[in-house]
């Protein structure tokens, strides 16, 4: 559930945008937002959807007005558009301090490659940090990827 202090609805300017939207996705898809089939609008921080090629390419011929942010616009439009949505998991509840030393929405501070490099050898660690700005490479998690190794060629 989208927080009530969460700064793209909290002030004066950003509800009345927001209220706009709702009523642009009404009038142009018959969206009601209080259906039993849907009965909340959603929500997602930026820095962490995952969103299908499919629906970006639909988004971008839907024109969607410029109110809200994307932070309501990409949620919105994706139920619009038949996408759903889901909880990617990056992080564990909207206010959770726990989950900024690893996935921080306000970006305020860098995701340290020790931190990353902590949680990818827990088999069951997090796999998404953000926001990383320091090179990470030769890390890499204890899971058994598959080989993307050529195969060898007969002589």
């Amino acid at each position: 559930m989208i927080g009530d202090d969460w700064r793209w609805m909290a002030g004066d300017d950003e509800a009345r945008e927001w209220e706009e939207l709702l009523a642009f996705a009404r009038a142009r898809y018959g969206y009601d937002c209080d259906d039993v089939d849907d009965p909340i609008a959603y929500g997602c921080l930026g820095n962490g959807p995952c969103f299908p090629r499919a629906f970006l390419d639909d988004y971008a011929a839907a024109d969607p007005p410029a109110l809200g942010n994307d932070e309501l616009r990409y949620p919105l439009f994706a139920r619009l558009l038949g996408y759903p949505v889901a909880d990617t998991g990056f992080r564990h509840a909207w206010h959770c301090p726990a989950d900024d030393p690893y996935f921080n929405v306000l970006g305020d501070r860098n995701i340290t490659r020790e931190a990353i490099a902590a949680e990818l050898a827990k088999p069951d660690g997090r796999r998404a940090f953000h926001p990383v700005r320091a090179p990470v490479c030769g890390l890499h998690s204890g899971r058994a990827t598959p080989s993307h190794d050529a195969p060898e060629r007969g002589t």
